[in-house]
């Protein structure tokens, strides 16, 4: 036998009584293991959401402090649904939970955990009425609307407490709770949405190691989705004769950290009595503008702000000799990443920049319909723009100052003409002499037809009303227009205008 032989042949032996030895030592072992073990997990059927726990010290809700600034969230809420800011809403927030000296950890923790487990909402930012929501102004609004929820409650001192809402609400239900996490003196609430467990069935009583998924707080107002965070809890579980659950123990580090009350929400409620449950939640249910669209949106002359979230078209029909002013900006960030482009109706490219810090164009039509579009590689940057488009026909009518203050008023238009007059318009207009939003038109009138057109007719937007002092009447061919007013229940004024052409 040479030497390699031997040594090998060395080896094999001490291996082979290593692995008896072994062999042995796990013989042993597994005749005190208990009789299973089972792993269980679960998760609900919709993702707890992270938002922003607005401190009490803060205010934030209604100064915007660690926020945007003004207007606040609540600030949009009154402008929207009472037309100015502040309002009730705003100032019932400031006299009831808005205290500069309140200690840092106050705050909005629970009733955003209450929102983020009962709404089933994925945020965007959107446009309504002239108003932009951003995200952490849907999620501090829905928080404020679920400060004070009717909800089941109970300690959770004791761990079978705990287990069985894991089984009872996220596994068979498929709901999340929200749990009081923070083991210490100040309270901090989390929503609980997945588990998994591990659990060692030793005949008497179960081994059980749990890991938790929650949503986090720490996150900037505006952010989207869920900051997952994670614990783990270990406890006993007494047995009865029939297997029942009849106590329990924490173990471990749990026994100093462990869950310290659990909550379902059931009915939304604010002590708040100006927030609106159901607008609230409309308004977080809103995403992009109101021009969003699967088509192009036909647009009349105005201003209007917009969301890019998607690739934006917007359809221009006129008529071949109009001319076509467009003035593009963005409403806070550069917008160098933002394409803008016209087509004419033969798809011929009529314009193609960037939108940068601002662009004016002017447009001889001569080929419509246009179309004007708004793209980015980049959707996620949310970016929010500003779109004037002003239409310059043959004639127009002008009344720079509406008379404000009278029981009624309007315009009296008639075509004296011979012909068909078609794609008239009725514009609003500011002090500086740009469209505000179209309020009647297009429309046609046949040869001696008349169109009464009152300013109680108009739906000027909340935010659009003090800026609202002109009006033109847009037409491409000659009309007579006369400017009415009056008193209830006294006599009519009027006045015509010798119409001009503007072109």
């Amino acid at each position: 036998m040479n030497q390699y032989a031997h040594q090998l042949k060395l080896v094999n032996f001490f291996a082979g009584r290593l692995l008896f030895a072994f062999a042995i030592f796990l013989a042993v072992i597994f005749s005190f293991t208990p009789s299973h073990a089972v792993t269980d997990a679960a998760e609900a059927d919709f993702t707890a959401w992270s938002g922003y726990w607005w401190p009490t010290n803060g205010g934030g809700l209604a100064t915007g402090n660690g926020y945007n600034g003004h207007p606040a969230p609540l600030e949009k809420y009154d402008l929207l649904t009472g037309g100015a800011y502040p309002g009730p809403a705003t100032q019932w927030y400031l006299d009831h939970n808005y205290d500069p000296s309140a200690p840092g950890w106050y705050g909005f923790c629970g009733a955003w955990a209450s929102a983020s487990v009962a709404e089933n909402i994925t945020f965007y930012p959107s446009i309504v009425d002239g108003v932009l929501l951003n995200v952490g102004d849907k999620k501090g609004l829905l928080t404020a609307a679920h400060e004070y929820d009717t909800a089941i409650r109970m300690n959770s001192f004791q761990p079978e407490v705990f287990h069985s809402w894991l089984l009872q609400y996220i596994k068979d239900a498929g709901i999340s709770f929200y749990a009081e996490l923070d083991p210490g003196s100040e309270i901090w609430n989390y929503p609980v949405y997945r588990y998994e467990m591990d659990v060692i069935d030793y005949g008497d009583k179960l081994s059980v190691s749990c890991q938790i998924w929650y949503a986090d707080d720490q996150v900037d107002p505006d952010y989207q989705g869920t900051k997952s965070r994670t614990k783990i809890y270990t406890y006993y579980l007494n047995k009865g004769a029939d297997g029942e659950i009849t106590g329990g123990e924490w173990t471990d580090y749990s026994i100093f950290d462990h869950p310290q009350q659990l909550i379902l929400p059931v009915t939304p409620h604010s002590d708040n009595p100006y927030l609106d449950y159901e607008f609230i939640r409309n308004l977080a249910l809103t995403r992009d503008d109101e021009l969003e669209s699967d088509q192009p949106a036909v647009i009349s002359p105005g201003t209007y702000m917009l969301l890019l979230l998607n690739k934006d078209e917007y359809t221009i029909s006129c008529d071949a000799g109009d001319t076509i002013i467009l003035y593009g900006n963005m409403e806070d960030q550069p917008g160098d990443d933002v394409n803008f482009e016209v087509h004419d109706g033969e798809d011929q490219v009529v314009y193609s920049g960037d939108l940068g810090t601002g662009r004016k164009i002017v447009i001889a039509a001569a080929s419509p319909p246009y179309l004007v579009t708004f793209s980015t590689d980049d959707y996620s940057s949310n970016y929010v723009y500003n779109l004037t488009f002003d239409l310059k026909k043959s004639f127009e009518f002008v009344n720079t100052k509406i008379q404000k203050g009278f029981s009624w008023g309007g315009l009296a238009i008639t075509n004296s003409g011979d012909s068909d007059c078609d794609n008239i318009y009725v514009v609003g207009y500011d002090e500086n002499g740009l469209p505000i939003e179209t309020y009647s038109g297009p429309f046609s009138l046949g040869p001696g037809r008349k169109k009464t057109v009152e300013i109680a007719d108009f739906e000027v937007k909340t935010v659009d009303r003090d800026k609202f002092v002109g009006i033109k009447v847009h037409s491409s061919t000659r009309l007579e227009v006369v400017n009415l007013f009056g008193y209830y229940p006294k006599n009519m004024s009027c006045y015509g205008s010798v119409p001009r052409l503007s072109l």
